[in-house]
């Protein structure tokens, strides 16, 4: 090989080291994972390719009680409980432990039948998403398909106490919006061009912002899965691996010269 291809050959190498991406998509599948433990508040923790996500269950589930022991929502949030089957994700809000004549308040399922579910993803390093994946779905506009509602925060805004739309005013809020008819398998998430370490995930809830078709108060949801991209890198290298490349070609240039 002749020295100036050489030569052009590793400043090639070293200038494509220097740009080269190096994140990747990371899927995260929710079916049948293991939770902290039964009760609000609970977590489910998992690692992978690196990464570490933390995910929990909240609702508007508050109520205000009157003398007659009638209860009616007063929109304030509260812990709920995460838990997992062969479909995805679940959420038991304390709404799941009255009953109206004989059958539970509220289900199982990440819904807005009594107030608004959802799911807070809490990731290490800011990521985007990329896709989700329902495995049951119900309340869109045909069958097997539900409205959502998602957000995303730089830094985690109380949520405790307060309601959805002082969680969506929050100065960290760096994306809300709908998705309207999501349907059972795989749907592309790509459009939200956001990098945030804090994720929100419910049911259509008005307040995270409107879609056409989108319907209140008879969305409900399993999250099977869950793909997110992690944060693209500056391009530096470390200076262990610059400071050689360099001595590679000083080299080849100090051999061109000498065999000139």
């Amino acid at each position: 090989m002749k020295m100036g291809k050489r030569f052009s050959l590793v400043c090639a190498l070293y200038f494509g080291i220097i740009n080269t991406p190096y994140a990747e998509d990371t899927t995260w599948n929710f079916a049948n994972v293991t939770d902290s433990g039964n009760h609000y508040g609970n977590e489910i923790n998992i690692s992978q390719s690196g990464q570490n996500v933390s995910v929990s269950a909240w609702a508007d589930s508050g109520v205000t009680w009157d003398r007659n022991g009638r209860g009616r929502l007063n929109g304030s949030i509260e812990t709920a409980k995460i838990d997992s089957n062969g479909w995805g994700l679940l959420n038991y809000n304390r709404l799941y432990d009255y009953y109206s004549g004989n059958k539970r308040a509220d289900g199982h399922m990440v819904d807005n039948h009594l107030g608004t579910d959802m799911l807070l993803f809490s990731f290490e390093e800011a990521v985007s998403l990329s896709r989700l994946n329902l495995g049951w779905a119900q309340g869109g506009t045909s069958g097997r398909t539900s409205d959502i509602s998602i957000a995303a925060f730089s830094e985690l805004p109380a949520l405790e106490g307060s309601d959805w739309s002082e969680v969506v005013n929050s100065t960290t809020l760096s994306f809300s919006g709908t998705f309207a008819s999501v349907s059972t398998g795989g749907y592309d998430l790509t459009s939200i061009a956001t990098e945030a370490k804090y994720w929100l995930i419910g049911a259509y809830n008005s307040v995270f912002g409107t879609a056409r078709s989108a319907s209140p108060g008879n969305d409900g949801f399993k999250l099977l899965a869950l793909t997110t991209h992690a944060k693209e890198p500056t391009g530096d290298v470390s200076a262990p691996a610059t400071g050689a490349l360099m001595i590679a070609v000083l080299g080849l240039v100090i051999y061109r010269r000498r065999n000139n």
